[in-house]
């Protein structure tokens, strides 16, 4: 295995410490979620949440990817790493705490339940995000893997002390948060002594001015993933209810066992792009890690796929059971998701905010514009066929827009084979006999486990060395 794949490896592997944990518990919570919260409960709390992850962009201007992309660039200069830091921290401060009167004053003419509660999460989400990324642009990869898990045990404890006993309903999904966040913000502060980067004599605004320049344009960028993956939930609320939008809120979590796989892979893939875009052999190596992850990604769907009712039939409250109907579709959403990431990251490679921008902005309105026509006609199925393929357009824009700065070579053989594997396995799951799929289950396990057999032990030999 060359230098630049073992390097490629060992980053995934630490990222996934921090990340996996996480990923498995927002799937993991779901019993928890579905036997303590109404389908109302839940749907208020991620139409929150979903409003959160419009702001965050806004407030901060996407700054922290500047952070990190600045900070990998000088590694050895701690006077510029003060600049970055002070420069960044203070500019996204300011408009937090601009942002937070705002929001208050918008109290007074709009009844928003929990304000100040939501407030704090919005913060400390905002700073989290931002020290996470200072984190990684110093390379201490190993605090941003124990931070992860710091969260995700915080998290898990408090969402049991807050639920199972004090029966706090949705409040406790709240506090749970922020205390986690507090956590593991405490812990990155004080592990990369972030307090001594933070010097206004160091606050240069020409250094602001040249990372807001880097990062304006993925802020339309963000905000277009954001159409893509939440916009769809308040056309549900606004055609078919809070109730209707529980219900796919917690369909969506499934597909979280896709997301998690790919976006610790994504984290470290990022870095190496940036590292290898210059060398002359990228296309090579930029294919060779595509498609080692089009047949990760399609082999895990179709198995997802095939349990997709087994899944909520056995671990999550009846009352959600519906649910498991628009698990496929959301599936291959997700994959679709983690492609056009891939391909994200060849922007960022090449500094081409612009192409992100282009291609984000045509997905999110493919997602809002057949969310409003299918929902009328179809009802959540509508949302989760507009957000299947909104994503497969943006996967597809970016595989032609980014050829000219690495031209990916994806086996025709591959995708057609994982076409037809996926329709068969749609075909097996609305069928609904029981014998039927136990068998597929069984039979497309063993092909997959063969088929994957390789890249199967090589990770497993890097995680024991």
């Amino acid at each position: 295995m060359d230098n630049k794949s073992k390097s490629l490896i060992k980053s995934t592997i630490i990222y996934s410490i921090g990340n996996f944990g996480s990923k498995v518990l927002s799937f993991g919570l779901i019993p928890l979620y579905s036997y303590y919260l109404t389908k109302e409960e839940f749907g208020y709390y991620d139409l929150v949440v979903s409003t959160i992850v419009l702001l965050v962009p806004l407030i901060t201007l996407q700054l922290s990817d500047s952070i990190f992309r600045w900070l990998l660039d000088n590694k050895d200069d701690i006077k510029i790493q003060k600049t970055i830091a002070t420069s960044a921290f203070t500019f996204v401060l300011f408009n937090s705490l601009l942002a937070f009167l705002i929001l208050i004053g918008v109290s007074f003419f709009a009844d928003i339940e929990f304000l100040l509660t939501i407030l704090v999460l919005l913060i400390t989400t905002i700073f989290y995000g931002m020290i996470q990324q200072f984190t990684r642009g110093l390379s201490y990869s190993k605090f941003y893997a124990i931070s992860g898990v710091m969260l995700t045990f915080s998290l898990l404890t408090c969402n049991l002390l807050f639920l199972f006993f004090f029966k706090l309903k949705i409040e406790a999904l709240f506090i749970s948060s922020i205390l986690s966040n507090i956590i593991s913000i405490s812990f990155l502060a004080y592990k990369t002594n972030f307090f001594k980067f933070l010097n206004f004599d160091y606050l240069k605004l020409k250094t602001l001015k040249e990372m807001l320049y880097y990062s304006l344009p993925l802020v339309p960028n963000t905000l277009s993933w954001w159409l893509i993956m939440s916009a769809n939930k308040y056309i549900i609320v606004l055609n078919l209810g809070e109730e209707s939008l529980g219900l796919f809120s917690l369909a969506n979590r499934f597909p979280a066992l896709l997301v998690m796989v790919s976006s610790i892979f994504l984290l470290a893939w990022q870095e190496s792009a940036i590292t290898v875009f210059n060398d002359q052999d990228k296309d090579k190596f930029f294919s060779k890690i595509f498609n080692k992850l089009f047949r990760a990604q399609f082999s895990l769907v179709i198995l997802l796929i095939l349990t997709s009712e087994f899944l909520v039939k056995y671990i999550i409250s009846s009352s959600f059971y519906e649910s498991w109907k628009y698990l496929p579709l959301l599936y291959l959403g997700a994959v679709f998701s983690s492609f056009s990431a891939f391909y994200g990251s060849i922007y960022i490679g090449a500094k081409d905010t612009k192409g992100a921008l282009y291609t984000s902005v045509i997905g999110g309105i493919t997602n809002v514009v057949l969310s409003f026509v299918f929902v009328r006609y179809i009802g959540l199925f509508g949302v989760c066929v507009a957000n299947c393929l909104s994503f497969v357009v943006l996967f597809v824009l970016r595989f032609f827009n980014t050829k000219k700065y690495a031209n990916i070579n994806l086996h025709i053989s591959k995708v057609l084979t994982a076409v037809f594997s996926v329709l068969f396995s749609l075909a097996v799951v609305y069928i609904n006999k029981l014998q039927l799929s136990i068998t597929i289950i069984i039979v497309t396990s063993i092909l997959i486990f063969y088929i994957n057999r390789k890249d199967l032990l090589t990770l497993l030999k890097q995680i024991k060395r």
